[in-house]
């Protein structure tokens, strides 16, 4: 859904709906964790907006927020699911021409990260005298122990109209939503020719 603004060249809502069957949250389940033919789905809601702003470039940003409900499964260690929360969220700054005939990007982001929910699993012990088999349930929090947030910066010039080069690095906080105390870095140089 875009909408008109004066003070915004996009500002625009969207929705969706993920029906997955044998994943959840494209995680999948086999043997005693089995997801098979199961109606989970997860329902989005994002915002975007960007402005331009003249010769200072462009900025953006893109927010999604969703909520998951996983099918209860049978025959499976998968007792029950609560509610699952999840974000994502991006800032992006483009400055075209900063020289000539270049330009210079920067964002800062955050993939998409479960926010708040759990699972509760069902363990059977082995049987007592009696042939009776206890079991136990535990409730286990879905949400990751870090927050990933990736920092990337960019530069790309075009010599020609043939040939274009730049350089991007990417800082990474907490790879994978796993807490750590290192940065992950990378460096991309590229070069593209045109014929």
């Amino acid at each position: 859904l875009n909408l008109d603004s004066d003070k915004f060249d996009l500002l625009s809502f969207t929705t969706g709906l993920l029906k997955e069957k044998n994943t959840f949250l494209l995680s999948e389940g086999s043997g005693a964790f089995d997801l098979n033919d199961k109606d989970n789905t997860s329902s989005f809601y994002g915002f975007n907006l960007s402005k331009n702003l003249n010769k200072f470039g462009n900025v953006y940003f893109s927010t999604m927020f969703g909520n998951s409900k996983l099918d209860k499964s049978k025959n499976s260690f998968i007792l029950d699911a609560s509610d699952v929360l999840s974000s994502s969220f991006e800032v992006h700054y483009e400055f075209k021409n900063p020289l000539k005939k270049d330009q210079f990007n920067i964002s800062f982001s955050q993939p998409n990260r479960v926010e708040k929910g759990d699972m509760t699993f069902r363990f059977v012990g082995l049987s007592d005298k009696n042939g009776v088999l206890p079991y136990q349930d535990h409730k286990v929090s879905l949400s990751p122990s870090g927050r990933q947030k990736d920092l990337t910066v960019s530069y790309y010039k075009n010599h020609s109209r043939n040939l274009k080069t730049g350089i991007k690095a990417v800082l990474t906080d907490d790879l994978g939503h796993v807490k750590n105390n290192n940065l992950d870095t990378n460096l991309l140089l590229s070069a593209t020719y045109s014929f």
